[in-house]
């Protein structure tokens, strides 16, 4: 039988629109930085930048664990042209949030919205009435209703005035829904019972949109809020809308509070302790961010990261302890950076110095190993599996080799990393 070629294959779609992968390019071209290298790093595998152009990223977490301050730090991000701000919770807490973050107003619009979809308010009795979009007046005022705009109706106007004006299509522009828990549907906010038509909302407002941000090259960051999920002992928080918020979007990070930190020394933790109960109050914030689903290939990966009272994200807090787990910093109470500075030795409290002291170049030569490092370590695992040493139809239960496994750790490390260094110096 004649083998088939591919240019037959192709003539059964006809006239569609087909994309070729082998022929198109369609991966992330942009990066927006978050503030912060260790996080930056674990969302995406680049110090520059983690938050992806044409991509969704939800940020969630509990109360006070910097979910809008992150948001919001993307806007300082200088290849941000322009950002929408959909604020939900009211309170003018955007623009003050924004101020305190350093954010240029100037390239920032906000709007206000409290539901998904829109409605209308009778002047005579107060009724409220939902009401499609293709039924939205022109102007938000009538003689007889006031309208209000729902966010799934605020997107498409945003996205169709972006992807159509020809002076706004090509712009670097990133959307902030802040926060998708606090919108409600308007059964809810007519005093019914929400009955699950919010969760419904939340899924058609996401299917609406996942295409259209990825056509336009817009990044859209939502935060969200989490409650407690009784019924699951071994997940006891749960994210407002469900599963809807998790299979649509490319990145999730949670965040959370920590007691740990790596990057301050235990006497400042002392101090800053110490504080707390005065009217100076404390200065630190020590946080974690957990990446709970990627499709960048950083699924589950960790990273500290700290909020500093009076200046916000701290932009070097967490990348000590990240460079020290892939095995690029050595030591103990003595320490060796070999890829930058040879075998000159450094405390923990001389690395940031050391690290600005030729920040732009040092970035550099890390993204280079960590590129390198990441390669050699799905090489090993490869092998590793490969070798039999993990039963793959068995894979459930954990059956392992453990001769290999502390071949591989061993390897994964020190040895991995050293032999990395010289290739790149080759």
């Amino acid at each position: 039988m004649a083998k088939m070629k591919l240019d037959d294959f192709d003539v059964m779609f006809g006239n569609s629109e087909v994309i070729k992968p082998a022929e198109k390019d369609d991966k992330v071209d942009t990066w927006y930085d978050v503030g912060n290298y260790a996080l930056n790093y674990i969302m995406s595998r680049k110090f520059t930048g983690g938050i992806a152009a044409g991509r969704i990223t939800g940020l969630e977490g509990l109360s006070s664990t910097g979910k809008s301050l992150l948001a919001v730090s993307v806007i300082k991000d200088p290849q941000i042209e322009m950002c929408v701000v959909i604020d939900t919770e009211g309170g003018g807490n955007s623009q003050e949030l924004m101020e305190f973050a350093g954010v240029d107003l100037n390239k920032v619009r906000i709007l206000k919205a409290h539901t998904l979809t829109s409605y209308r308010r009778s002047k005579k009795n107060g009724k409220i009435e939902e009401v499609a979009d293709k039924d939205m007046p022109a102007k938000l005022e009538t003689g007889d209703y006031l309208y209000e705009e729902g966010v799934i109706f605020i997107m498409k106007k945003l996205l169709n005035a972006f992807a159509y004006t020809p002076k706004l299509k090509d712009k670097k522009i990133l959307i902030i829904l802040d926060s998708i828990a606090n919108l409600q549907s308007v059964r809810e906010l007519n005093g019914g019972y929400d009955m699950g038509k919010k969760a419904q909302e939340i899924g058609a407002f996401f299917r609406t949109f996942d295409n259209m941000l990825e056509k336009t090259n817009i990044a859209f960051v939502y935060t969200n809020k989490l409650y407690t999920n009784f019924s699951n002992p071994y997940d006891p928080w749960v994210a407002v809308g469900g599963e809807n918020v998790y299979y649509n979007s490319s990145m999730i990070m949670r965040l959370s509070g920590t007691a740990e930190s790596h990057d301050i020394t235990p006497n400042d933790l002392k101090d800053d302790k110490a504080m707390k109960n005065t009217s100076l109050g404390t200065t630190y914030q020590t946080l974690k961010g957990f990446v709970r689903k990627s499709r960048f290939g950083t699924h589950r990966r960790t990273a500290q990261f700290m909020i500093d009272s009076q200046f916000g994200v701290t932009r070097y807090s967490g990348m000590f302890k990240l460079l020290k787990d892939f095995g690029i910093i050595q030591g103990s109470t003595w320490y060796t950076l070999t890829a930058l500075w040879g075998d000159k030795k450094f405390h923990k409290k001389d690395f940031l110095e050391l690290f600005r002291s030729d920040e732009e170049e040092n970035v550099k030569k890390l993204q280079i190993i960590l590129d390198e490092t990441e390669k050699k370590l799905k090489e090993e695992r490869a092998k590793y599996v490969e070798s039999g040493a993990v039963d793959v139809d068995e894979s459930l239960d954990f059956q392992t080799d453990e001769d290999s496994l502390e071949t591989l750790l061993e390897t994964s490390e020190e040895d991995l990393v050293n032999d990395v260094i010289r290739d790149v110096e080759k």
